[in-house]
């Protein structure tokens, strides 16, 4: 099975990695994988995430799951942000109202 014959459709989606993290990587434990640590690379052999791009969403705070973003984020730009809710975890747009009385 080829991914060509699987028809797998991966686009427009926004990657991070932070320093020292893999960026994406294809396959299984118990098979060869591969890890790509560019998004270019990536593009380029699998055929997948054309119209993706690298970069950071700018979260509010990792560490403590609040994965609100400024509203120029490149996830509300180019429509890559979960709508609805996610459990255990702050998603929105963060204003800058954010605590005002």
């Amino acid at each position: 099975m080829t991914l060509e014959k699987l028809k797998l459709d991966h686009c427009g989606n926004v990657y991070y990695a932070a320093a020292g993290q893999g960026l994406f990587y294809w396959g299984t434990k118990r098979a060869p994988n591969r890890r790509y640590q560019s998004l270019q690379d990536m593009q380029g052999e699998l055929k997948l995430e054309q119209a993706s791009e690298l970069a950071d969403p700018r979260f509010a705070d990792y560490l403590t799951r609040d994965f609100r973003v400024p509203p120029d984020s490149p996830a509300i730009r180019m429509k890559a942000y979960p709508q609805g809710e996610v459990p255990d975890v702050r998603l929105g747009i963060i204003t800058g109202k954010e605590g005002a009385p």
